[in-house]
């Protein structure tokens, strides 16, 4: 499967339309997961979407959008991955890999950061195997386990 990356304008009403539904079926099984379905952008509105201050990427199959990458700049010059959701029907195919292995490269020598429900096991597997390491954790709501992931730069690219 050959995939590519292009930016995702969300002021577009048509392109925004198609991120959330792609988000609400991602997280939706998210939700069943880490057993809470009050994932924020699961149901997130037009406005909600463009007042993110992310960059959003995604990659399609055929004509879908599979999945879609987004990434938050940080005051201190690190970045925050903020979301990488892939729609349930391309899952296992290697697509969320690919989101972040290329939002990797468009951030490279920055410190990222990300965080997902502690209970998401291959979104846990996905991190730790890219080179992430635990960055702490935090309980947002009862039983809602929040884990951290740190990548710091590799000094031997400077």
């Amino acid at each position: 499967m050959d995939l590519s990356l292009h930016k995702i304008d969300v002021a577009d009403a048509d392109v925004s339309r198609e991120l959330r539904l792609l988000q609400t079926a991602a997280y939706r099984e998210e939700a069943k997961q880490i057993g809470f379905d009050a994932i924020p952008g699961m149901n997130e509105s037009h406005e909600e979407l463009l007042a993110c201050p992310a960059e959003f990427y995604g990659c399609r199959i055929g004509d879908r959008l599979a999945g879609a990458v987004a990434v938050e700049p940080e005051a201190d010059g690190s970045a925050t991955i903020a979301r990488l959701v892939v729609h349930p029907d391309f899952f296992r195919r290697g697509i969320g890999r690919f989101l972040l292995k290329e939002a990797l490269a468009l951030h490279s020598g920055k410190t990222i950061l990300v965080s997902t429900g502690e209970a998401n096991a291959p979104a846990v597997s996905l991190y730790l195997s890219s080179g992430f390491k635990p960055d702490g954790r935090f309980e947002p709501a009862p039983g809602l386990w929040i884990a951290r992931f740190r990548l710091a730069p590799d000094v031997s690219d400077r």
